[in-house]
């Protein structure tokens, strides 16, 4: 069972609650994550199951930074440091998780991906055709889903082949 070590770990039912929820959230919240990790043989370390960055978030970081006290806005670090970058998205004002308009960049970024995979062919081979195969199913979130994949991890290949 994936992950039993670390909720055999917990040394308190808050500790258990915690694992337990970092785990479950894992799978729906960070699922891009995940499969964009395993395209890439990439390890993924969530906060709660690596030992030391876990001690760094309990230990380091301050409560009000993780939760805030007052509106119970949760990662609070987080948004701070998107803030820096993207200072005017809903995500960082408002309490709630993030959600990206996946069919609007598609439709935005459709030529500059598909540009990226003819690149990156020798790397993922099946990418062009895929995008040849689904240009007109954009619009449906699932595909546009998939399109968002092709968008954050063609740039890191082309960029990493020619390095």
């Amino acid at each position: 069972i994936p992950f039993l070590s670390e909720i055999q770990s917990a040394t308190s039912a808050e500790e258990y609650r915690v694992l337990s929820l970092s785990i479950a959230a894992a799978a729906g919240g960070f699922a891009k994550g995940i499969y964009t990790a395993e395209a890439t043989d990439l390890k993924i370390a969530y906060p709660f199951c690596d030992s030391h960055f876990c001690d760094w978030v309990y230990h380091e970081v301050p409560q009000e930074l993780q939760m805030d006290p007052v509106t119970g806005m949760s990662k609070v670090l987080v948004r701070q440091h998107i803030a820096t970058r993207f200072e005017n998205l809903p995500y960082v004002a408002h309490k709630g998780s993030f959600r990206f308009d996946v069919r609007g960049l598609a439709k935005a970024r459709f030529d500059a991906v598909h540009a990226q995979s003819r690149q990156a062919r020798d790397l993922l081979p099946g990418a062009t055709a895929w995008l040849e195969r689904n240009r007109a199913r954009m619009d449906n979130k699932y595909h546009a889903s998939k399109f968002y994949l092709l968008a954050v991890l063609l740039p890191w290949l082309v960029r990493r082949s020619n390095a």
